[in-house]
């Protein structure tokens, strides 16, 4: 038995209900019930999988996040979005600058914002992990736009300077 009752995976209407209470307890905090929630539902849905990655490391679990995310990984379509954003530039900055946002995924379609969250996603966990070549490919897929990857990548080279 978990938090939720029974495992057993949830489909229909009942998977739509579970998924926005997943979504719900996410945006709350409630990390170990919005897990919960995502983990009864089918495993081969990116949003699922990444929403659980976001629980995960928002409780400080980065190595069963980074795991869900390369599992996300392999569920990213062939040919990820490169169309720029439909955003205004004014919001496209703000973006750029701002910190991780821990916030789930919602939209289907994969679209260009959903990849720079799964993107900025795993570069933070990365980051955590020490897995620095990672980091490094993310910011280069990204173009450099995103500010706190930047500063991660800047305190990667610090450290390997201080370690001479």
């Amino acid at each position: 038995m978990n938090l939720l009752g029974d495992k057993a995976v949830v489909t229909g209407a009942g998977a739509d209900r579970l998924f926005e209470a997943g979504v719900s307890y996410l945006a709350c905090g409630a990390y170990s019930l919005g897990y919960a929630c995502f983990d009864r539902l089918a495993g081969d849905d990116l949003r699922v999988v990444y929403n659980k990655a976001v629980c995960c490391f928002g409780a400080g679990d980065y190595e069963r996040c980074y795991s869900l995310l390369c599992e996300a990984d392999r569920l990213l379509p062939i040919h990820p979005c490169s169309a720029p954003s439909a955003l205004p530039q004014s919001l496209l900055d703000w973006e750029h600058e701002s910190a991780l946002p821990l916030c789930p995924m919602l939209v289907t379609p994969f679209s260009p914002e959903t990849e720079s969250l799964f993107l900025r996603l795993k570069a933070e966990t990365a980051f955590r992990l020490r897995r620095y070549d990672e980091v490094r490919a993310i910011a280069a897929r990204l173009g450099g736009r995103y500010r706190h990857i930047c500063n991660l990548i800047e305190q990667i080279d610090h450290d390997s300077q201080s370690h001479l």
